[in-house]
């Protein structure tokens, strides 16, 4: 009976284990851990497949190099580090799926418009302030465009678009969706040029939030009488200023 509690205790706790590590070594000689597939996830995000195509097919490169190591071997600790300084991505999850794939999953930072530069190239700005690669006017994701050379020149006035577009609705009669283009200028700050009739929002830069609410009720009010407006001005401190097109 002691006989074969030890023999059980043989097997279970040295010959198995033995057994085991020597089937791992022998697969992980013919290169059965070694990293075969190398997948990238992004999440859905306000870019276009087009925007991130670029940045996509540079961490592709970059992730190649890795490719043939033992994947029990691939340092993820430097490899996130890595990921972390790419500027596009906004958080990432790296997982090994054994036994040979690597599986990246990427959130990238949200886009709220592009800039339309001196030499009439599209550049997508990043939540942060930062641009993507340049992309040709067909492959522009449907956003707001930026004009003028103080975004291009500009970091912060970037950054500043940004705040301001943050502050508007994402939907409804005066909206993100509904602005074709952004300007701006030191003296009167933000204005806007919207999508469907060329009308211009002068918005300035401070309690944006108020003020679209009041320029969405104008807008509102104009459609149902039938008036004609080119520009309305709500960098005003109580009022919203509109002046028809019949106005000189």
């Amino acid at each position: 009976m002691q006989m074969r509690l030890w023999f059980k205790f043989f097997v279970t706790f040295f010959f198995l284990p033995l057994v085991s590590a020597g089937f791992f070594y022998y697969l992980n000689e013919k290169g059965f851990f070694n990293l075969k597939n190398i997948e990238i996830l992004v999440e859905d995000s306000s870019y276009s497949r087009k925007a991130l195509k670029k940045s996509v097919e540079k961490l592709d490169r970059k992730l190649e190099l890795l490719r043939g190591q033992p994947l029990w071997q691939l340092g993820l600790q430097a490899v996130s580090s890595d990921l972390a300084n790419e500027k596009w991505i906004r958080s990432f999850h790296l997982t090994r799926r054994w036994p040979s794939t690597l599986r990246l999953t990427v959130r990238p930072q949200a886009l709220y418009y592009v800039l339309l530069n001196s030499q009439g190239e599209i550049l997508p700005v990043m939540e942060s302030g930062h641009f993507l690669d340049v992309l040709r006017v067909g492959d522009s994701p449907d956003l707001p465009i930026a004009v003028g050379s103080g975004f291009e020149k500009s970091f912060e006035t970037r950054k500043k678009a940004i705040q301001i577009l943050k502050q508007i609705p994402a939907q409804g009669t005066f909206s993100r969706q509904t602005i074709s283009e952004i300007h701006y200028s030191s003296q009167s700050g933000f204005s806007f040029k919207l999508l469907q009739n060329g009308l211009q929002i002068k918005i300035g830069e401070d309690k944006v939030r108020t003020k679209s609410f009041r320029i969405g009720k104008v807008l509102d009010y104009l459609e149902f009488k039938k008036f004609q407006a080119r520009v309305i001005d709500a960098n005003l401190s109580q009022k919203v200023l509109v002046r028809l097109r019949k106005d000189p």
